[in-house]
């Protein structure tokens, strides 16, 4: 029997409903809490369900993103990685009808085993769970590295390609557009604050990187599926051992540096001897070539460059809302501070992520 006590309204309720009636009997909650976002920015809505079959997680993804197909892709991924034993994704739960997720009210929604663990590895960070996070990642990209389908199986990655467009498209009216809407957008005075000092840093740390990330799109890599924001806050615990990685919904093709730059910047940020350890415990499990070394240093510095303006217009010129603006306005400090860093240190904040020797 439904317990609608989900926290929403009415109408939401009936969607849920609608949703998990498309599942087996067994995965038809009789309980459940609604968690909004659950911590995270990626705008999907999640249920913490108890049914017959167990605790179960069920996603409502926003309206704009995944497409049907990506969804899809993102699901076969996961299947082939559970296939080739990596076992800390969600495998969704198949419909009646065998579909991995149902639409319905205009969005995609996906029913999943709940994962144990914690994302709390900066309440207590240890050399044993930065090693330990590291090897996940590596053996999920080495259970997918034979994943078919990909067009194209080595070249530049597109993520460093997309970050070159991104860096020009800024200096050429995006800082104007973030300073124009800061005028006319009430905002808080950290983030408007925040918004000026982004962008009198920015000019300086496209300079430095910009060049980095030019050279860069020159290099040839393996090319595979890919989790696209793996960090800290996607990674569950329990004690010292990895339980899951959450959050698909960016998984896409391309370099392993890109994931790795991700993931260590996040839990590593500016600890030099902490980055080696990390990036020496994913080359046990997955070596990396000097191209892919190289790489992960340069993607790691655009994305310093880069955070700061993904947030400052989701607030600004998005007007984009959040179950949490005082997480999101801690991020995006963070996001500035660090970007300051990289302009202040010895050679352009060149210390190397990994030892690309």
């Amino acid at each position: 029997m439904w317990t609608p006590h989900y926290g929403l309204t009415g109408p939401m309720d009936a969607d849920v409903q609608a949703v998990l009636e498309r599942y087996p009997p067994d995965c038809r909650a009789a309980s459940g809490v609604a968690l909004g976002s659950a911590g995270g920015f990626s705008g999907a809505r999640i249920w913490k369900l108890q049914a017959a079959r167990g605790t179960l997680a069920l996603r409502c993804w926003p309206q704009e993103h995944p497409s049907p197909e990506r969804l899809a892709w993102i699901h076969h991924v996961a299947a082939h990685a559970l296939a080739n034993g990596f076992t800390l994704l969600a495998q969704p739960v198949r419909t009646t009808d065998g579909a991995t997720f149902v639409y319905r009210a205009g969005r995609l929604w996906e029913l999943a085993p709940w994962l144990g663990g914690v994302a709390d590895y900066h309440a207590r960070p240890s050399r044993e769970r930065l090693s330990n996070a590291m090897q996940a990642l590596a053996r999920f990209h080495r259970a997918v590295e034979s994943f078919p389908f990909i067009e194209l199986q080595r070249g530049p990655s597109p993520g460093i390609v997309e970050r070159r467009a991104r860096l020009a498209r800024l200096l050429v009216g995006g800082l104007e557009e973030l300073s124009a809407a800061l005028t006319s957008r009430p905002v808080a005075p950290e983030v408007a604050d925040a918004c000026r000092r982004f962008v009198s840093l920015f000019p300086r740390a496209a300079a430095l990187v910009g060049p980095l990330v030019e050279d860069a799109t020159r290099l040839d890599v393996a090319l595979q599926p890919c989790l696209g924001d793996v960090w800290s806050d996607h990674v569950l615990f329990v004690g010292d051992e990895v339980t899951g990685i959450v959050d698909l919904g960016a998984m896409r093709v391309d370099s392993v540096a890109a994931d790795i730059a991700r993931l260590l910047g996040s839990l590593a940020a500016s600890d030099a001897a902490a980055r080696d350890l990390g990036a020496a415990a994913y080359e046990i499990v997955r070596p990396l070539d000097a191209d892919e070394r190289c790489l992960v240093i340069v993607i790691e510095r655009a994305n310093i460059a880069l955070s700061p303006a993904l947030w400052l217009r989701w607030l600004l010129v998005d007007g984009r809302t959040f179950d949490d603006p005082a997480a999101v306005t801690k991020r995006l400090l963070a996001a500035v501070a660090r970007l300051e860093r990289l302009v202040s240190e010895p050679r352009g904040g060149t210390t190397l992520i990994l030892n690309s020797g």
